[in-house]
């Protein structure tokens, strides 16, 4: 009867294994095969920015964005650049107020949303470009975003990338190799049209569709989600095709990773918090199977203390899945160019075993968190 528990065990984590693998040989082909975007040597239409940028006690992060903004390759009457200072308790606002290229206006609510919608509201130009007050921009963002639209006029959201600075922790490895992973979840999901999800450091959109929809309207209560809540707004609305994502290494902003585990974890409790609200069947698909993975690695360890062979089967999942991952962060960290990220690869998949635990955790159970000096739900 043992022997035939063993050879059971045995088949389901080969099928475990291979499924694995399919899974993340479909989402790195949807983005291997994703057109990246290239400017033009003469573009014919230079769409109009207004960049919009939500601001909350970024004293130390703030001049480097905008330093960053106004140096951007791209004629300076086809953009500007608003900072919505959310009732900062620092030196924000005198901060921007040093740099007569920027606007700065107070938040008219509480909260990021709220911010975005004060400063969209009074933006002057077709498009808006949200960034966040921590990130630096290529000087080619601008001029990206542009051919993205001459490519397809008719486009009303646009997601960005996001890459995490150089850390030199386990936790920087960690969240760098994390986002990675992610702007690969976020393209193959517009490509296949599947599922929608965006960074909120980085998205482009209509500015008439965003106030037509008013889409930040019944999801006040989140800290986050400005970007799912919208990009999916727009999904719902105006259909598939009007969404695209911006494939591009000089596309991506370029953010700092959180210091300290305490604010890393508030930090995913804030954004497993929008989670129930907008993933769909095929995302929670691809969610619940990377939960299960694990989960059955953590069984087959369980079980070693009464089956010593299952602690064999686990070492095999964990070898074959750790091999799959290294190939797929590998790729994407060398079209990023952020292979330092990858000196972090064995402590961080150890890591991640309790992370997707700790995940799927936040996403059920809805606390409060503190944010930006704020304790919010």
């Amino acid at each position: 009867m043992v022997h035939y528990v063993e050879y059971g065990l045995f088949i389901i984590t080969l099928l475990v294994a291979f499924y694995y693998l399919y899974l993340i040989s479909n989402i790195y082909d949807l983005w291997a095969n994703y057109k990246e975007t290239i400017i033009p040597s003469q573009p014919k239409t230079r769409h109009t920015f207004s960049i919009i940028i939500a601001a909350r006690n970024e004293e130390h992060n703030i001049s480097a964005c905008l330093l960053s903004l106004i140096a951007l390759k791209y004629p300076k009457d086809k953009y500007d650049i608003t900072v919505v200072d959310d009732h900062s308790i620092d030196h924000t606002a005198r901060m921007v107020s040093q740099y007569p290229e920027v606007s700065i206006i107070t938040n008219q609510g509480r909260g990021k949303k709220n911010a975005l919608h004060t400063g969209i509201h009074q933006a002057k130009h077709q498009f808006i470009l949200s960034i966040d007050a921590d990130c630096a921009v290529h000087p080619d963002l601008l001029s990206l975003y542009n051919a993205k639209l001459f490519e397809d006029p008719n486009l009303l959201f646009i997601a960005g990338g996001v890459i995490f600075n150089t850390r030199k922790s386990i936790l920087g490895y960690f969240q760098a190799l994390d986002m990675l992973s992610l702007m690969a979840v976020t393209a193959s999901g517009i490509a296949s049209q599947k599922y929608y999800l965006a960074n909120g450091a980085n998205m482009c959109f209509d500015k008439a569709t965003f106030l037509q929809l008013d889409a930040f309207k019944n999801n006040e209560q989140y800290a986050s989600g400005d970007d799912v809540f919208l990009i999916n707004s727009i999904k719902t609305t105006f259909g598939n095709e009007k969404i695209a994502f911006l494939k591009s290494r000089r596309a991506a902003v370029t953010t700092q990773s959180v210091d300290t585990w305490k604010a890393f974890v508030n930090q995913r409790f804030r954004w497993a918090s929008k989670t129930d609200d907008f993933a769909n069947a095929n995302l929670l698909t691809i969610q619940g199977s990377v939960l299960g993975i694990h989960m059955y690695v953590i069984l087959l360890i369980i079980m070693s203390i009464f089956l010593p062979i299952t602690l064999f089967y686990a070492l095999l999942v964990i070898l074959i899945k750790g091999i799959i991952d290294f190939l797929f962060l590998n790729r994407m960290a060398h079209f990023f160019k952020i292979q330092w990220a990858l000196k972090g690869f064995l402590p961080t998949t150890i890591i991640y075993y309790p992370y997707i635990i700790f995940t799927s955790f936040a996403a059920l159970v809805k606390g409060n968190y503190e944010w930006k000096g704020r304790s919010v739900k």
